[in-house]
C-alpha cells in the first residue's frame, strides 16, 4: 500500500476528540491486559452508539455543458459496510433531473452520469448518499453545486482584479479592471453586484471596450474587521455567460492562521513538522508567504498553496517568543504564533522511505514506557509496547498493511494509558 510522505502538507496532523474520550475512559488497571484489544472494544461500543458515515465525492470538474458526462469517484469512511451509492442531480426548484445508483467496492465507488442535451443552463446540486446513510444522520449526505453552461466555439475567458490591491482600504474608492480574453471580446454586456454577507450594497452594468476591458468602481464601505466585500461579475455573449467572484479584503481583514503540530503537540526541544492553514474571514484559503520568527529572528519559511496550506520544520523552545510574519501583495504584517509549546510530553514523527514507514518516538515525560497503536476507522491493526526512558528516543518500523483501506491513525499511550500523541497518514 502506498503511504503518504510526511512532507505532504495536506496530511492533517492533530489529536482527535474521540481518541481523548477513549483514553479517559480507560482505567489504570487495564495496563495488565492488551491495550489494543481494549481500544478495539471501546471503538466497537462507540460506533454502535454513534453510527456515522463520512462520504466524499470527487468530480472531474465543476462546470459542464449539455451532453457532457459527469465522471466521479466516491470515498466513504465508516465502520459499516455500504453496498450502494445513490447519486441525484437536482435543480434550483429541488426537482430531480437525474438519478442513478452505483455499487460500492470496499470504501470506494465510481461512475458516470451523461447529461441530457436539452438541459438548461443554471446551477444544479449533486447529492450522494449510501444505502446505510438512509438509516442514519441525513446531515452526512454529500452535496456539491454543479454549473451547467452551454460552451460556444469561442468560450469566454474572463479575469478581474483590483487595479491597486495594496490600497483596498475602508472609505477609499477602488477600481476593478475586468478583462475578456479571446476573439469577439469587445462590446460585450456585463453585470456586477457587490455584497457584504447576504446583503447586496451595489449593482450595475457595463460594456467592454475595443480591448475587451471594463472598469467597475466602488467606495469601500466602513465595515467591521470580521466583514468584507464580495464582487460578483457576469459577462455574456449570444451563446454563453461566464461568472466570476472576487473577494475584496480591506486593510482590517487580518488573515486567520491555524497551526497543526505533527503528533498533536509542540514540545520543548523536539524537532518536528508544523502545518499552517491561512484563510480569510469567510474561510477562503489565502496564498501568502509565511516566516516563523523566534525572538524576532527568522527560523523557517513557507509559501501556502491553493488550499492555504504550508508546512515548516523547527525545534520549538518553551523559553522563546514566537510570531509569524505574513507577506501578501507587497505588505507584511506580524501575527502571534497560534500554537502552545509544552515543556513535557511525548513526540512522534513519521518518516517514509522506499515503502517503509518509521515512527520516531521521543519521550520527554516522566513515564518509562510507551504503547503504539495503529488502527483504521474501525479496527485496531497492530500495537506494541516498548521501554522508553525519559529523554530517550526510539525508531519503530511500522508493519506494512496491504489490506488496510483509507486513513490510518498511529496513537501513543503512556504507562498510565493516557493518550499522548497521534499521527494520521495514508
Amino acid at each position: 500500500m502506498k503511504r503518504t510522505s510526511p512532507n505532504n502538507p495536506n496530511v492533517l496532523i492533530g489529536r482527535t476528540w474521540l481518541l481523548l474520550t477513549l483514553g479517559t475512559l480507560l482505567c489504570p488497571f487495564l495496563r495488565a491486559i492488551n491495550l489494543g484489544d481494549t481500544l478495539q472494544a471501546r471503538w466497537d461500543e462507540y460506533n454502535r452508539e454513534n453510527p456515522h458515515i463520512n462520504l466524499y465525492v470527487h468530480l472531474d470538474k465543476n462546470i459542464y455543458a449539455p451532453e457532457d458526462t459527469i465522471w466521479f469517484k466516491a470515498y466513504v469512511l465508516t465502520p459499516f459496510v455500504n453496498e450502494v451509492l445513490y447519486v441525484r442531480l437536482v435543480d434550483n426548484h429541488k426537482d430531480i433531473v437525474m438519478a442513478k445508483q452505483f455499487p460500492m467496492y470496499d470504501i470506494r465507488a465510481h461512475g458516470d452520469m451523461p447529461l441530457p442535451a436539452d438541459l438548461p443552463n443554471g446551477t444544479y446540486y449533486l447529492y450522494a448518499y449510501t444505502d446505510r446513510m438512509i438509516s442514519f444522520n441525513p446531515g452526512d449526505v454529500f452535496v456539491q453545486p454543479v454549473t451547467v453552461n452551454k460552451i460556444s466555439a469561442h468560450r469566454l475567458e474572463v479575469e478581474a482584479s483590483v487595479v491597486d490591491d495594496k490600497r483596498v482600504k475602508r472609505g477609499d474608492n477602488i477600481e476593478i479592471l475586468t478583462r475578456v480574453k479571446g476573439p469577439d471580446a469587445s462590446l460585450l454586456k456585463g453585470m456586477f453586484s457587490f455584497w457584504v454577507g447576504e446583503e447586496r450594497i451595489k449593482r450595475g452594468s457595463f460594456t467592454t471596450n475595443n480591448q475587451g476591458e471594463a472598469t467597475i468602481n466602488l467606495k469601500y464601505p466602513q465595515l467591521d474587521s470580521s466583514e468584507m466585500v464580495r464582487c460578483e461579475i457576469v459577462i455574456s455573449n449570444e451563446e454563453e455567460e461566464t461568472e466570476l467572484i472576487l473577494n475584496l479584503r480591506h486593510e482590517g481583514n487580518i488573515p486567520n492562521i491555524k497551526v497543526f503540530p505533527e503528533g498533536g503537540h509542540f514540545i520543548d526541544g523536539l524537532y518536528g513538522r508544523a502545518v499552517f492553514h491561512v484563510f480569510d474571514v469567510y474561510n477562503n484559503p489565502l496564498g501568502v508567504h509565511l516566516t516563523l520568527l523566534e525572538d524576532q529572528r527568522a527560523v523557517a519559511q513557507t509559501q501556502t498553496n491553493r488550499w492555504g496550506m504550508g508546512d515548516i520544520v523547527f525545534s520549538p523552545r518553551s523559553d522563546a517568543t514566537y510570531s509569524v510574519a505574513v507577506q501578501e501583495n507587497g505588505t507584511t504584517i506580524t501575527l502571534p504564533f497560534p500554537g502552545t509549546i509544552e515543556q513535557s510530553g511525548m513526540g512522534i514523527r513519521l518518516d517514509a522511505k522506499q515503502g517503509q514507514t518509521t515512527a520516531v518516538l521521543t519521550n520527554k515525560s516522566t513515564c518509562d514506557t510507551a504503547t503504539l497503536v495503529l488502527r483504521t476507522m474501525d479496527k485496531v491493526l497492530w500495537s506494541q509496547t516498548l521501554a522508553l526512558k525519559p529523554g530517550d528516543s526510539s525508531h519503530v518500523d511500522l508493519p506494512v498493511m496491504n489490506d488496510a483501506r483509507g486513513i490510518l491513525e498511529l496513537a501513543v499511550f503512556d504507562s498510565l494509558v493516557a493518550p499522548k500523541a497521534e499521527r494520521l497518514f495514508l
